[in-house]
């Protein structure tokens, strides 16, 4: 079949219009569909309950579960209140710095992504002032931790200064189950180490109390105290020994047991006290000023 001039013109100006529109089609396309940086971001409000366990500036980490803590912002626009009564029904607005660690509170939150930020921040304020009794006891346990870190580190200094003196005589006094009172023959072994103790130049000594590995281990650290206490006590009163010439007492409670603390013997040695009479070498030898 033959085509005639007429109609070749109509179709080629047909394909000449179609090439010609692609572009445009492809270019408004390109334009309706969305991309990811034009999707905007929707908040999402909702309401988180939990403890603050942690805190750094702003960021608070909320507790909410066992293992599970979620982290939420803090923003100028945040509103931070106490409630009290019977009812909650009072409300007072409260700084930003109330918000301590161990504070139950309730948040209304605004998503943003990734992002958790507080609209809202609500807790009772009996809750706050446990949290702060509770903050206040973990000060004063820091503190004795400290306090036991420095006693540690005087320990130490003292041991590494051992070798500056030299051990003249021991004495070992041993307790009753649970008691820090002296016995007749503890008393007895105490007379006989001051009156070494005085023989000797410059002399000092040295206490050191233990408990036996059975019960509690506070408990027996406090008794391995009162029974160092008890020796220095009669030694300085019926020793004749100057407070000065006593090294200051370590309890070292079931710490360093020796023996065999399966038996009853091997516990039994454990509830003692060691007294020993040092001097420091270079007074070695030389003979103790009447007194003492």
């Amino acid at each position: 079949m033959r085509i005639s001039t007429s109609s070749k013109i109509v179709l080629l100006g047909s394909s000449l219009a179609i090439l010609l529109s692609t572009p445009q089609l492809a270019a408004a396309q390109d334009a309706a569909a969305p991309t990811a940086s034009s999707v905007a971001t929707v908040p999402v409000e909702g309401k988180l309950k939990g403890m603050i366990n942690a805190r750094h500036g702003s960021q608070l980490s909320v507790a909410t579960a066992p293992g599970q803590a979620t982290t939420v912002m803090l923003t100028p626009e945040t509103k931070i209140s106490a409630v009290s009564g019977a009812l909650g029904l009072q409300s007072d607005t409260r700084p930003e710095t109330d918000l301590v660690i161990g504070l139950p509170i309730e948040i209304d939150t605004v998503t943003h992504g990734a992002e958790v930020t507080a609209a809202k921040i609500t807790f009772k304020s009996k809750d706050l002032k446990t949290a702060y009794q509770v903050q206040a006891g973990t000060a004063a346990q820091r503190a004795r931790l400290t306090e036991a870190e420095a006693q540690n580190a005087e320990m130490r200094r003292r041991m590494s200064q051992a070798t500056e003196y030299l051990e003249k005589d021991r004495a070992t006094v041993y307790f009753a189950v649970g008691k820090a009172s002296l016995s007749s023959e503890g008393r007895a072994e105490l007379a006989r180490i001051a009156d070494k103790a005085k023989t000797v130049k410059g002399y000092f000594i040295g206490v050191v109390g233990y408990a036996d590995p059975t019960g509690n281990a506070e408990a027996n650290q406090r008794l391995s105290e009162r029974r160092a206490s008890a020796v220095v006590q009669y030694l300085q009163k019926y020793g004749g020994v100057q407070p000065s010439r006593v090294l200051a007492p370590d309890a070292m409670g079931e710490d360093h047991a020796s023996g065999d603390v399966s038996s009853s013997h091997g516990l039994a040695e454990n509830r003692r006290v060691v007294v020993k009479v040092l001097t420091n070498k270079g007074l070695d030898g030389l003979e103790a000023p009447p007194g003492g």
